[in-house]
């Protein structure tokens, strides 16, 4: 399908409608993004890893290369989950990924063995929950949201902060109580317990009814994937967020021990990071408000280059509590603008006729790419005896990774196709 080049439309005023009529899609993605196998193993290993690495005598290089496998996790698992959405439906993959997922975290708890049992472990969680990924959520977001699309993607997206926010404190009093394996055995009562019966409850695999003829072209027109492959647009965004998602990753990995390394306290050091989980919903929903009032790269290069900014202030900070507190916050908002911007481009840039392939492609290439980010992290840390060098070079990636989400143009309008059906989505 040929697009036209057009002009951004922008919200004028806030409608509540679409979130009157979809609020229960609304709790539902941001739930699945809280306990989704994109987030949940991700934002809760850190809590673990000193348990993990006291009971099995792995040191601390070691577990941070679970990060890797659990990337090499998320390339499978997106290839997987994109046809299978648009094959079945979200509902039935979704449910079946609930399952597995828990089953997976429940098998991981009981593991032994050397380290390498452990990665593979770790890879193939992300992959039993392939239908939980963020593919699913965005997809279904972007689905019954069009005039406030870009702040709908931002509240779901604010899951991962909730993550950090809600879920990190119990798991950390689990682990203290009960060890790395009761913890396990937590996690993987949260898709279980609570997404799969929601999902159960308020997905339904037929389409919201479009409020105008406008927004059912919105609904219907958009790329295949070979022509968005044929792009340079879908190219430049991958390229700019494996930059910007590496960079997350490495300070998200690394501040705690940063700050600890320097003398401050383990418990002063959480405190101090905690910031980041707050300022990464600000984040979300700043960048949510803003590109559905103003063109979403501009939007994005603003946000995405304050992490560089707070990455100086890693390095240049110290002990000060205060230039800590501001690199943490930094680095958040920036971190809060990166999937939910993603989202709204691919689906701006793209259209929904193919949004689970396209997107789950990008989130393998991403994926991918990330993948050697902890091992080049690891070196880095090993070869100079500091945090320093990871810091610029992430500040770097922030940098070039924003600047180049500035060459994609005007957003393109799409011609209603007719032989086009979108995939399947939910009706609560």
């Amino acid at each position: 399908m040929t697009p036209i080049e057009g002009t951004a439309r922008p919200g004028a005023r806030f409608d509540s409608t679409e979130f009157r009529q979809g609020w229960r899609v609304l709790l539902l993605a941001v739930i699945g993004v809280v306990t989704s196998a994109g987030v949940l193993p991700l934002y809760t290993f850190p809590v673990m890893l000193k348990s993990i690495a006291a009971a099995t005598g792995w040191t601390r290089g070691q577990m941070q290369v679970t990060v890797t496998f659990f990337f090499v996790g998320m390339v499978i698992a997106s290839q997987l989950a994109g046809p299978a959405l648009k094959r079945f439906g979200l509902r039935r993959v979704t449910m079946g990924s609930c399952v597995l997922f828990a089953l997976a975290y429940a098998a991981l708890s009981q593991m032994s063995g050397p380290i390498w049992v452990f990665y593979t472990g770790y890879t193939l969680l992300v992959i039993a929950g392939a239908g939980t990924l963020q593919i699913t959520w965005t997809q279904l977001t972007n689905l019954w949201f069009d005039q406030h699309r870009g702040l709908a993607l931002a509240i779901v997206l604010s899951g991962t902060g909730l993550c950090n926010l809600l879920v990190s404190p119990p798991l950390a009093a689990i682990v203290e109580r009960h060890g790395w394996q009761g913890g396990l055995l937590f996690l993987a009562c949260l898709p279980l317990l609570i997404t799969l019966p929601l999902t159960a409850w308020w997905m339904r695999d037929d389409a919201p009814p479009p409020r105008s003829a406008a927004a059912a072209s919105v609904l219907l027109g958009g790329l295949s994937v070979g022509e968005t492959l044929r792009g340079y647009r879908f190219w430049v965004m991958v390229g700019s967020f494996v930059l910007v998602v590496g960079g997350v990753l490495g300070v998200l990995t690394n501040a705690m021990p940063l700050m600890m390394d320097r003398g401050i306290t383990a418990a002063r050091a959480a405190q101090v990071f905690s910031v980041n989980g707050i300022a990464l919903i600000v984040g979300r929903m700043m960048s949510g408000y803003l590109v559905d009032r103003y063109w979403a790269p501009g939007v994005a290069w603003i946000m995405l280059t304050l992490p560089a900014l707070g990455c100086i202030l890693f390095v240049t900070g110290g002990t000060d509590v205060t230039w800590l507190l501001l690199a943490s916050a930094l680095v958040g908002l920036g971190a809060g603008a990166e999937y939910d911007v993603a989202s709204f481009l691919f689906a701006r840039y793209f259209g929904m006729v193919d949004y689970s392939r396209i997107f789950g492609a990008q989130f393998a290439l991403t994926s991918a790419g990330v993948c050697a980010a902890p091992l080049l992290f690891g070196a880095l840390i090993d070869h100079t005896g500091s945090y320093d060098a990871l810091l610029w070079v992430c500040a770097g990636g922030f940098v070039i990774g924003a600047a180049a989400l500035l060459t994609l143009g005007r957003y393109p309008t799409f011609r209603r196709s007719e032989s086009l059906q979108p995939s399947t989505t939910l009706r609560p």
